[in-house]
């Protein structure tokens, strides 16, 4: 999950601050990595933002 937050959600949210991104961002990111062709990664991603509420910024702040 690590590697996926580094190599999909990092550059699409750039150098925001986790505090400013709202659950449309997240979910934006999950979208483009879908379009992308990795839709087992998206629904990865969405899934663990689902089940934990806040799971990207748990993860990414791990990551950061």
């Amino acid at each position: 999950m690590e590697q996926s937050i580094r190599d999909y959600v990092l550059p699409g949210i750039g150098k925001r601050r986790l505090e400013e991104l709202c659950r449309a961002d997240l979910v934006d990111v999950v979208r483009r990595v879908s379009a992308a062709g990795k839709v087992e990664t998206a629904h990865r991603l969405g899934y663990k933002n689902k089940m934990t509420g806040h799971g990207f910024r748990a993860v990414a702040s791990s990551v950061l």
